[in-house]
């Protein structure tokens, strides 16, 4: 799978989360319609700020942009995974 593919499931998963239609993806982005249509479309280049932009507003790291979404679920759900095991130990210190 690709960048531009990445970027589109990435965009889709979150207006599906939302309810967002496109233009109030662009809107809550702050990035123009043709830009979001453009990428859910797989097509285009947006610029590295552009991404750092939606990414910021979509509250995950850019680098996301380039993984697929569920790459980046699995490391959420490892690092979540981590905080429980160390919250175990120090609860066993106390």
């Amino acid at each position: 799978m690709g960048i531009r593919e990445n970027i589109a499931d990435h965009l889709k998963e979150y207006k599906a989360k939302r309810g967002l239609s496109d233009h109030k993806l662009a809107d809550e982005l702050d990035v123009s319609k043709e830009t979001i249509r453009n990428c859910l479309k797989k097509q285009g280049n947006p610029t590295l700020r552009t991404l750092e932009c939606m990414a910021a507003q979509m509250g995950i790291p850019t680098e996301a942009f380039f993984l697929p979404p569920d790459h980046l679920r699995t490391r959420q759900e490892d690092a979540k995974a981590h905080l429980l095991e160390l919250k175990r130990i120090l609860e066993g210190i106390v």
